[in-house]
């Protein structure tokens, strides 16, 4: 079977119980053939019976890693992956049905090393959740299509990354957070010819965050966590004039109103304050921190 096996899915779990089964039900209904992908759940210390839903669940090969973070529990189920692509989502996510499909196309149609989707709100999720959805979906994309590569940035809830990348380049790093900025990083420097895409039409729902308060105190933990790539790999976050430019390009979406601009406008002012204190929280930590 194993050379019959395209992608190897991976997802790594602490204490999810409430979104577990959203994410196991949409993984096992990709248009694929079932034969096609193999399931890893990784346990990372898990202890609110996350695991009993997932042993529930047929055709899954369920890990446990001791090492604290998603990142190391990743890695560890790379090493037993036999597809010819690794796609990573989280346990908080639930991919479209044609999730895999579109993976397969995006990586025979660019020939691209690792493809990166979009992640979209829950349905009945606020008009200011769903309106920084749409921002970071659009930030991705000006990133990986239109800035030169210190400016790209990724996220391994909706990431196909070929395996033989991780032969050559190496597996994450196994930090808490951003390793998979960072990792987009190395795989650029270690040869010009990968590269890094955005396909939006790989999709899936962030079950997590529903709430505009939920979605700005990210913006905190990403200006931490963010100066750790910048440190070791170059990622530079945007600058101002390009993050004026990406929010014209944003209030031209026909779906908005003025009153949608103006709120868009106001969460993304509040959370480039949050991400800057987090910045320099992160930067403050960087000096006990390798």
């Amino acid at each position: 079977m194993e050379d019959q096996v395209v992608f190897s899915v991976i997802v790594p779990y602490r204490n999810e119980a409430s979104h577990i089964g959203a994410c196991c039900e949409a993984l096992e209904r990709q248009s694929i053939g079932r034969g096609r992908y193999e399931l890893f759940f990784v346990d990372n210390h898990s202890t609110d019976g996350t695991s009993e839903v997932i042993r529930s669940a047929p055709g899954v090969t369920l890990i446990r890693e001791e090492k604290p973070g998603p990142y190391a529990a990743r890695n560890t189920a790379i090493r037993r992956a036999a597809g010819r692509f690794i796609a990573f989502t989280d346990a908080d996510c639930a991919p479209a049905p044609d999730w895999l499909e579109q993976a397969q196309q995006a990586m025979q149609a660019t020939g691209a090393a690792i493809a990166v989707g979009r992640r979209i709100c829950p349905g009945g999720s606020s008009l200011a959740v769903r309106l920084l959805h749409d921002y970071e979906n659009a930030k991705l994309e000006f990133t990986l299509t239109r800035l030169p590569p210190r400016f790209a940035f990724g996220w391994c809830s909706n990431m196909i990354v070929r395996a033989d990348v991780f032969r050559r380049v190496g597996l994450f790093d196994e930090w808490e957070r951003a390793a998979d900025t960072a990792y987009l990083h190395r795989v650029m420097k270690h040869d010009p010819a990968y590269r890094v895409v955005f396909w939006p039409s790989m999709c899936v729902t962030h079950l997590e965050i529903r709430s505009a308060g939920q979605a700005l105190g990210k913006m905190f933990v990403y200006g931490a966590s963010n100066t750790r790539p910048a440190r070791h790999d170059g990622y530079s976050p945007l600058e101002m004039g390009q993050r004026w430019e990406l929010w014209r390009q944003c209030s031209r979406n026909p779906r908005y109103r003025a009153g949608d601009r103006f709120l868009l406008f106001c969460l993304l002012a509040a959370g480039g304050l949050l991400y800057k204190l987090g910045e320099a929280r992160g930067k403050l930590c960087s000096r006990t921190t390798p």
